[in-house]
């Protein structure tokens, strides 16, 4: 009996968490560089038919990067990366985005800093 009901909540636990997985995942390659900066965004995108565009984009006050494709449902990869390189000094918001079938959207950020040097106009 005992079996029974630990059985019972390990898969309730291993239900509960697959429902609240995120579907989108950001990470990237440091927290902290140098100037002229260079890092790697990593999206983790969880496979799912719904899926239909992912949006990398890292943001400082005086820089701008996006980067949209379009994805293939359950088939398409779980990990997309996004270089950045010469990143000038400034606070960075890095985040994914991801847009499903129906419209829906789902987002993941992070930040990182980008320290020294002089700053690109």
């Amino acid at each position: 009996m005992r079996y029974a009901i630990l059985s019972i909540f390990l898969l309730i636990g291993a239900l509960s968490a697959d429902a609240n997985e995120s579907a989108v995942a950001v990470k990237v390659s440091a927290a902290f560089a140098q100037a002229p900066g260079n890092v790697v965004v990593k999206a983790i995108v969880v496979p799912d038919e719904r899926n239909q565009l992912l949006t990398i984009s890292a943001e400082s006050v005086d820089y701008l990067r996006r980067s949209t494709m379009q994805l293939a449902g359950k088939d398409e990869a779980r990990v997309h990366e996004l270089s950045l390189v010469s990143l000038p000094e400034g606070d960075y918001v890095v985040s994914a985005q991801l847009v499903g079938r129906d419209g829906t959207r789902q987002r993941a950020e992070t930040t990182f800093r980008v320290f020294g040097g002089t700053k690109r106009r």
